[in-house]
């Protein structure tokens, strides 16, 4: 999980490493105690859509609704939430990817 946060530092800055380096904390603090059904914390499977997503490039507002994409779903935080932190343009991308 480490590993996603400083691949974030080296591909984006300003405003776009502000927007996903809050994704990630936000997103990580919303699942914390939660495990995968391997017994793994629920947190690693997130990061590995960002890895994903940041090896094609996507930009940072696709980076931080994958951080987010299970969070209205799995936890506490409404979609309200998300729009309150992340704007429209997130809880957009967020709604579209939610099961």
């Amino acid at each position: 999980m480490l590993e996603v946060f400083e691949r974030l530092k080296k591909i984006y800055s300003g405003a776009d490493l502000s927007l996903t380096t809050k994704a990630y904390e936000y997103a990580k603090n919303a699942h914390k105690g939660q495990k995968r059904a391997s017994g793994e914390d629920y947190f690693t499977h997130p990061c590995a859509v960002v890895k994903i997503l940041m090896d094609l490039g996507l930009d940072a507002a696709t980076i931080a609704a994958a951080f987010l994409h299970d969070v209205i779903e799995d936890t506490h935080v409404s979609e309200g939430d998300i729009k309150k932190e992340f704007g429209d343009e997130v809880l957009l991308l967020v709604k579209g990817v939610t099961k």
